[in-house]
């Protein structure tokens, strides 16, 4: 299966380069590694769900010859990036194939870019992207797969102080989708203090949110009517039922515990590290609409981009724990449960029955299909 063997080079990296810090086709292995990721989600067939909706939405959309300014404008639902993007390249060809292309090189391309620059472990930051972000990016959500493979580009500039350079990518960003507005705002954590008081000071306002702020937020935000495109999601999820969450005690408890445990492996142990400063301040937007989304699960959009500088800090504060003095005779069993403690309730929501017909959801995405054969598999279909 293709998956496993995605899997199978993941697990030999992380083996070779990042437990034992080999150097050796270091490289080789991982551009052989995004060049299968993004093998796999341009040549899908009819995998995933929102998917399936893209496809048809693609036969109505005119060339670019045709496309006047009211079309680029006149739709709430479409931004300007992304109806420009169809049309360029509905005059090219009428296959799907040719957007499936382009995406996955460009999404893959900006992550793989961003992982290899950024993280000393590069091969567990893969590992993470592909659990936590490679499904849901490559085989759904294609519109803010553009708005945040702009955003992870857009960091190597944010990094450096290049504002105008930021905030022009983050424009092209929101062109795609307009989840993207908040990061506008975002340099403004660069003025954040990284010192361990205040470190716990922003832990003590998670707090707070957690058990003081949360049972009011829902009824709050229902009343207010989201602007835009916006509205096209988030409505519908303050009124359904799967994301009227309950926030009895117990459930707040273990939820709090189980951010504060990333908070401390993160945010605590990457303070004391040569971790880039850039990336603790923006984790720390990625815990607070973490919390936030316990009671209101629209803020699981904002953190689409924001679990990438999660992830990567994640690979490698890891790292440092396992490698704390009293860990080193059971470094590789240390490592294997905190990989499993982070990964596993992201792999169990995988076989969850999905809201139609009890499937799982792991059959949006298996058995994969290619362009090369184009099965289908009518119970994904019907079910999708």
């Amino acid at each position: 299966m293709v998956y496993l063997l995605v899997l199978a080079v993941i697990f030999y990296g992380i083996y070779q380069y990042d437990y034992f810090a080999k150097g050796k086709n270091k490289f080789e292995i991982f551009l052989y590694l995004f060049v299968l990721l993004t093998a796999i989600s341009a040549f899908k067939y009819r995998v995933g769900s929102d998917i399936l909706s893209y496809m048809s939405e693609f036969e109505t959309y005119l060339p670019l010859e045709l496309l006047s300014f009211e079309d680029m404008l006149g739709d709430s639902q479409r931004q300007p990036g992304w109806i420009i993007l169809m049309s360029a390249l509905k005059s090219l060809s009428c296959d799907f194939t040719a957007f499936q292309i382009i995406q996955a090189i460009f999404l893959n391309f900006a992550v793989g870019r961003f992982i290899y620059r950024n993280s000393s472990h590069i091969f567990t930051a893969t590992l993470f992207y592909f659990v936590f972000l490679y499904t849901e990016l490559n085989f759904e959500v294609m519109r803010e797969s553009f708005a945040v493979a702009f955003f992870l580009l857009a960091l190597e500039a944010y990094k450096t102080n290049s504002w105008i350079k930021y905030y022009i990518l983050i424009l092209f960003s929101l062109s795609f989708h307009l989840s993207a507005f908040f990061l506008f705002a975002l340099p403004l954590f660069k003025l954040l203090p990284m010192n361990q008081r205040a470190i716990w000071i922003y832990w003590g306002v998670l707090f707070v949110v957690c058990f003081f702020f949360l049972p009011v937020l829902h009824e709050t935000l229902r009343g207010i009517e989201l602007w835009g495109a916006l509205d096209e999601k988030a409505s519908s999820y303050l009124d359904s039922k799967k994301y009227q969450v309950e926030l009895t005690l117990y459930y707040q408890i273990v939820n709090f515990f189980v951010l504060s445990v990333g908070y401390w492996i993160t945010i605590v142990n990457g303070s004391h590290a040569n971790v880039g400063r850039w990336l603790l301040q923006v984790t720390l937007l990625y815990f607070l609409f973490l919390m936030l989304n316990i009671g209101v699960p629209i803020f699981y959009r904002f953190n689409n981009y924001m679990l990438f500088p999660y992830l990567l800090l994640l690979s490698d504060t890891l790292y440092l724990v396992v490698n704390r003095h009293f860990l080193k005779r059971c470094r590789a069993f240390c490592l294997v449960l905190l990989l499993f403690f982070f990964i596993y309730p992201r792999l169990a929501t995988y076989f969850e029955p999905a809201n139609f017909r009890g499937v799982p959801v792991y059959r949006k995405y298996f058995p994969y299909h290619s362009i090369f054969t184009q099965e289908k598999d009518l119970l994904r279909e019907r079910t999708f």
